[in-house]
């Protein structure tokens, strides 16, 4: 499922950039650590933030991995 939807962060690519990979990975979804990893992003939880300020309709799974490290993986809906 590829997405053309813009959600117009036109200065803020790195907004724009975890928008399209959400639209574009509905099932996998994007983790923190994927989000420093693909795109220098720190702070996924603010960038999340402002696309749900921009009605992207994003849900949060809390995960814990083999060794019982908890962690989130956000999902566009």
């Amino acid at each position: 499922m590829n997405s053309t939807r813009s959600i117009g962060f036109r200065d803020n690519t790195k907004i724009e950039a975890v928008f399209q990979y959400l639209s574009n990975h509905p099932v996998k979804g994007l983790s923190q650590l994927e989000a420093v990893s693909l795109f220098k992003d720190y702070r996924l939880c603010g960038t999340i933030h402002q696309l749900r300020n921009q009605d992207v309709d994003i849900r949060l799974e809390r995960k814990v991995d083999d060794n019982g490290k908890k962690y989130s993986r956000y999902f566009i809906v």
